[in-house]
């Protein structure tokens, strides 16, 4: 696949948003420290609370390795995503005046989880094997 990031199922524990003001950090807002999962394919990614929550999807493509190491793609429209050392960085709203983006949301401390989402929750799977 084109993504870099491994394709399969992350757990996350830790969301926050930063906003910027003439490109230096102004802000941190905490979005959430509970357990949330992040599912990578091979263009885009989907962040979601639990099990059966279809979340949020964001489309992206590969663009290659910044200068500081991280794997950057290009999110539509004109966002961008970076990966580094388990942290997925989401820059959203781009400033044309500063030239840098206003506002950043942080997924923190990826850990692989599974290959695949599981829909039907580990109980449910359970019992459908059984019928």
């Amino acid at each position: 696949g084109v993504a870099q990031i491994d394709n399969g199922v992350y757990i996350a524990n830790s969301m926050k948003e930063h906003t910027f003001v003439d490109c230096e950090y102004a802000d941190t807002q905490v979005i959430t420290q509970a357990e949330f999962y992040v599912h990578v394919s091979d263009c885009s990614y989907r962040v979601y609370s639990g099990e059966r929550d279809a979340g949020q999807t964001f489309a992206y493509t590969y663009i290659g390795v910044t200068k500081d190491g991280y794997e950057m793609y290009g999110v539509s429209p004109d966002d961008r995503l970076e990966f580094k050392d388990n942290e997925l960085t989401l820059f959203f709203n781009f400033n044309n005046e500063s030239g840098c983006y206003d506002n950043s949301i942080v997924y923190d401390n990826l850990k692989y989880h599974t290959s695949i989402p599981d829909l039907l929750g580990s109980s449910e799977k359970g019992e459908e094997r059984e019928n």
